[in-house]
């Protein structure tokens, strides 16, 4: 593929000058492919289903960016031709295989093609997530990073117990413990490092941005049916940032 394929900036900025301590991130907002690419060789529902993308991830975000009056950066690619969050080396920064069926325009890709969406999504995602936190280092702003993601309700026939999950990585719990603390008792199922955990490479962003330099962090899963339309952001975004406040308060 050419450079000219990728037509839109690796990633977006809300609410760039707020000062909240939050700093949102949103790796899996968008499930966006360019033409070239042909869906990748999905067909239109594959191509728009929770393996392209976190469905209601990025409405959250934004909702919740509101809630916070914080800052917000989103990815504009589909994770399908880079995921940003997980370590470069890693076999499913570009995956070839969704939940059940393989991803064929992935399949043994070139090393210059791997190159160029490495080029054009993943480094300046990061780079601007790095920029926009040496802008609040040098203005004295802390910044704890929160990454916003969402599940499936069940994966592989298999039903997951849970509504929230509170992932960690183990250089940094703090936040996290904390805030599964101030979400217990709600009318939903909160559980720790479900249904995923760092075992399976997804706190990469919290490691990246927040572990290395010391700033507190949280990812957050929300199933995915619970965030899928507007009202439904107001509340959740209502329950997350009130339980986020509370838990950075204690800290």
């Amino acid at each position: 593929m050419s450079e000219q394929y990728f037509d839109r900036e690796a990633s977006t900025t809300i609410n760039h000058g707020a000062d909240s301590p939050f700093v949102l991130l949103c790796e899996h907002a968008n499930a966006y492919i360019p033409a070239a690419y042909n869906q990748l060789g999905l067909n239109t529902e594959a191509a728009q289903s929770h393996i392209a993308w976190d469905i209601g991830a990025a409405g959250l975000t934004r909702q919740l960016c509101e809630e916070l009056q914080a800052v917000a950066v989103l990815q504009n690619y589909s994770r399908l031709l880079y995921d940003c969050n997980r370590e470069p080396s890693s076999p499913t920064a570009i995956p070839t295989q969704g939940e059940d069926a393989p991803i064929p325009g992935n399949a043994a890709i070139s090393p210059a093609e791997r190159q160029l969406r490495e080029q054009r999504v993943y480094y300046p995602f990061h780079a601007a997530v790095d920029h926009l936190l040496q802008q609040r280092d040098a203005a004295g702003l802390a910044s704890v990073i929160v990454t916003v993601h969402s599940f499936t309700p069940s994966y592989r026939g298999t039903r997951r117990d849970v509504d929230i999950g509170v992932l960690s990585d183990p250089g940094d719990e703090r936040l996290a413990q904390q805030l599964l603390q101030s979400l217990t008792g709600g009318d939903y199922r909160v559980a720790a490092n479900e249904p995923y955990s760092a075992t399976d490479g997804v706190t990469f962003s919290l490691k990246r941005h927040a572990v290395a330099s010391g700033r507190l962090s949280v990812m957050l899963e929300i199933r995915n049916d619970l965030i899928s339309d507007t009202s439904e952001h107001n509340r959740w975004s209502s329950t997350l940032g009130n339980a986020l406040n509370q838990a950075l308060s204690q800290l």
